[in-house]
């Protein structure tokens, strides 16, 4: 049986009486839902940016060249792990090396004959004393000689003075043997004086002799050892001159950067060949927009970092953390440091220079803060949708 249709008008009127309370019902827990969302709910605010570089921490050898050249080798390549003091690179120093040859040919031709002639020397230097010590003795001896002709002379003179005064008493012939001997006595006393000064001549010129020849044998011993000692210090010269061809690396680490050499090219004093790393730790330095970073970033926040043309959604992302923040611009950006969390596993090897794009969390706020953010920024005529032009919102999880 039909129902009348008064009564399904009220039914009708009834069930959309329950059906608008059931959507206001439904709305207003959304509305108090949505509220409580935009009070209680936090979004991780990240600063973020895109000139970020791994570099080794510590200061790089920057690798000059100290003299132009001719490149004669290239004994490393990039990347290649060296020791302090390896041969990276080896300018032409081939005058230098006949030159250092020639003075060490020199050199050990001079030390011989600087030996012989010092041992003439000596032996030149004892001659002469020898020599003058035989003629000292000679003439003592011939003074000794003189010395008693004069004392027989001066006995004979008395003598013959004595017979001259007795006059007749004394016979002719012992007259005459005393007076003759007188004579003879004087005559070899002569002859002792003639043959000291002969001596003490032949004396003086042997020794003059000798002495010259001795100070000649000096000069020459002197000017030898005076060319050595200018080819020793010619000889270290030269070795400094080749080791100032021969570019080694400063300390242990690896080629991190290495100009495009070939074998013959020409370098100038001071051009740049190479740069080695230290060994150390990576560590992340980042270039932020000044209005990102200062009073935001601050040491201990961490962050997200991402190496260019790595998809991040196949190699993932690194973990840092940030452990120093520059206070001042420089270049129109602040200078931001951060150390990767240690225990994490990589595809890709990380190497100094490789460059990307860091993300650090910086704060956590309310969608309400963040809306009325946004409203205030187009209020003041700034356009854009983050908390500023490198910064972006995560919800949490």
């Amino acid at each position: 049986m039909a129902q009348p249709f008064a009564y399904t008008l009220r039914s009708l009127e009834k069930d959309n009486g329950r059906v608008a309370a059931t959507a206001l019902g439904v709305l207003l827990l959304l509305a108090v839902g949505w509220l409580v969302w935009m009070l209680k709910a936090r979004i991780t605010v990240y600063e973020v940016s895109t000139k970020t570089r791994l570099e080794v921490h510590g200061s790089a050898y920057s690798i000059h060249s100290a003299v132009a050249g001719k490149i004669a080798a290239i004994e490393v390549k990039l990347g290649q792990k060296v020791e302090k003091g390896q041969l990276l690179v080896r300018l032409d120093s081939a005058v230098e090396e006949q030159r250092l040859a020639t003075s060490r040919a020199r050199l050990e031709a001079l030390d011989p004959q600087i030996a012989v002639t010092a041992s003439e020397l000596k032996a030149t230097r004892g001659a002469v004393i020898a020599e003058v010590a035989a003629g000292s003795a000679a003439m003592r001896q011939a003074k000794a000689r003189s010395k008693e002709a004069d004392i027989k002379t001066q006995l004979a003179e008395r003598e013959s003075s004595r017979y001259k005064k007795l006059g007749d008493a004394v016979s002719v012939q012992e007259s005459d043997r005393v007076v003759a001997s007188a004579q003879m006595s004087k005559a070899a006393h002569d002859a002792m004086l003639l043959d000291v000064r002969r001596l003490r001549s032949e004396q003086r010129l042997r020794q003059r002799s000798g002495e010259a020849k001795v100070a000649t044998l000096r000069r020459e011993l002197a000017t030898l050892q005076g060319e050595r000692q200018a080819l020793l210090a010619t000889v270290a010269e030269l070795h400094q001159i080749i080791e100032r061809h021969a570019v080694r690396a400063p300390g242990d680490g690896v080629v991190g950067e290495l100009q495009p050499l070939q074998i013959g090219a020409y370098v100038t004093e001071g051009a740049k060949l190479a740069s080695v790393l230290p060994n150390g730790e990576l560590v992340l330095i980042a270039e932020f927009e000044p209005s990102s970073a200062l009073g935001r970033v601050r040491p201990g926040q961490s962050g997200e970092f991402r190496l260019a043309g790595f998809p991040w959604l196949e190699y993932g992302t690194v973990k840092v953390r940030v452990i120093q923040c520059a206070s001042e611009v420089r270049n129109g950006t602040v200078r931001v440091e951060l150390q990767i969390t240690q225990g994490q596993k990589s595809l890709v090897p990380f190497q100094h220079g490789l460059p990307g794009t860091v993300e650090v969390a910086v704060e956590q706020v309310s969608p309400l803060e963040l809306l009325l953010r946004s409203l205030g920024r187009r209020l003041d005529g700034n356009a854009g949708t983050g908390v500023t032009d490198d910064a972006h919102e995560k919800s949490p999880g």
